[in-house]
């Protein structure tokens, strides 16, 4: 699926080096728009070959190398020579059918859910894991990168944080009511951690941008859907640190 989000765009991941770093540049790239289908037109007046045959898609800020290697020894590049690149538009890959579109199709003979039938299995839990069933209590971060990695797991499914008064002394290092009071206290503690992972993390907003990005939009709808007023929450906070 990622993959193919980033229209075949990859990355080489390297032995002993955490994945979510890699990851969180395709998740990025993911969220972009880019080109495809580029082709090189040669118009150099002598056969070449364009390395590579298959040219990978190109999003902001990339760089693309593109080689014609000619078997022509005599050929010189000269004022009459040009190079077009183009997006082609005709591709089998473009066209709906059922054998280019990724589609699953179940069929059934009956429409009519009427006659499923609700199973419950029981789940058996061994005496041996009753351990499992202690408190567990965990241990604050100490190094920016698990921060990072502890605050974009403790996130929720709406994009906001249920953090204590406690964790946000011990990622800020100033007390919660130190801030200005907000009527909502969840909204204030996400924008911390907002400003927080944009300010002091700025240079690995490649783990966190996905994160940032989904709590903006949940606090952009929990104010009413007014910009100014989250952009003034977040600068109000900028400046209390």
């Amino acid at each position: 699926g990622l993959a193919r989000a980033t229209n075949g765009r990859f990355v080489f991941i390297p032995p002993n080096s955490n994945v979510d770093v890699h990851i969180g540049k395709q998740l990025q790239k993911a969220l972009q728009s880019c080109i495809t289908n580029i082709q090189v037109e040669w118009k150099l007046g002598t056969t070449v070959m364009t390395a590579p045959t298959n040219i990978p898609p190109v999003y902001v800020n990339d760089r693309l190398i593109v080689y014609a290697l000619a078997n022509d020894p005599m050929f010189v590049f000269n004022d009459k020579s040009s190079v077009e690149l183009r997006n082609d538009q005709i591709r089998l890959g473009q066209i709906l059918s059922p054998h280019t579109a990724f589609i699953g199709v179940e069929k059934r003979m009956n429409g009519s859910n009427a006659d499923m039938v609700l199973r419950e299995v029981p789940i058996q839990i061994s005496a041996d894991d009753q351990h499992l069933q202690e408190p567990f209590y965990e241990v604050w971060p100490i190094d920016d990168e698990n921060i990072v990695r502890y605050l974009i797991n403790k996130q929720k499914f709406d994009g906001l944080w249920d953090l204590d008064a406690n964790d946000i002394e011990l990622l800020t290092g100033k007390p919660l009511t130190s801030f200005t009071p907000f009527n909502n206290k969840q909204i204030l503690i996400s924008a911390i951690i907002i400003v927080v992972l944009e300010t002091r993390f700025a240079t690995m907003s490649i783990m966190w941008h996905g994160t940032v990005q989904k709590a903006r939009k949940h606090l952009f709808d929990l104010l009413g859907k007014d910009a100014k007023e989250l952009e003034l929450l977040l600068e109000n906070i900028r400046q209390q640190f």
